[in-house]
């Protein structure tokens, strides 16, 4: 590839690997040896050919989808993208907020009813539990004078905001007791015993 930019080589010869993850400079010519599945493989393939003289040759295509079909669903696809105007989408906070009400009390159902479980290891079900409900967890700490640490951590969802503080004589002891009381404000939030 490095040759073929530096111009000391004139013909790259690949598989359809080379469409994607490659940075191929400009082309002048693509020759296509196999049909093209969608129009992402269409974009893909001649988007090499970006040279204003430029000529794409397509050996083989399906019958069920020409090239020009492809091209012309591709036009489709770019009008939708430039006509998108992502202020303009309605969101349906009430159908939002049900999904997240659902997803967190799934989470809970699976996570949190072992209470014994999350003591002995609340770092790994504060992360499993965000990781599932998608909620975001913020971490803040502070050494006080006298030398122990403060965590707070903050748990944020469309439902719900839980705050708590962990008090450790290290940063790992303070987030441990900090992830302990969270998974108890969470079990207690979301009414599993």
């Amino acid at each position: 590839l490095e040759n073929f930019r530096n111009g000391d080589i004139d013909i790259i010869v690949a598989t359809s690997v080379i469409e994607e993850g490659f940075d191929v400079p400009a082309a002048n010519m693509v020759i296509s040896f196999d049909y093209l599945k969608d129009s992402v493989e269409l974009c893909q393939r001649f988007g090499r050919a970006r040279q204003e003289d430029c000529a794409i040759i397509v050996m083989d295509e399906r019958k069920d989808r020409p090239v020009e079909k492809l091209q012309k669903v591709r036009q489709h696809q770019d009008s939708i993208i430039g006509t998108f105007d992502p202020s303009k989408v309605q969101h349906n906070t009430a159908a939002e907020l049900n999904v997240q009400k659902n997803l967190e009390r799934y989470a809970a159902r699976q996570l949190l009813v072992d209470a014994a479980k999350c003591d002995d290891l609340p770092l790994k079900y504060v992360h499993m539990y965000v990781q599932k409900t998608r909620g975001i967890l913020e971490e803040k700490f502070r050494e006080q004078p006298d030398g122990c640490y403060h965590c707070e951590i903050k748990y944020e969802s469309m439902v719900r905001v839980v705050r708590t503080l962990g008090i450790g004589a290290s940063k790992k002891e303070a987030k441990r007791q900090g992830s302990k009381v969270l998974l108890e404000e969470l079990r207690r939030c979301t009414n599993v015993c």
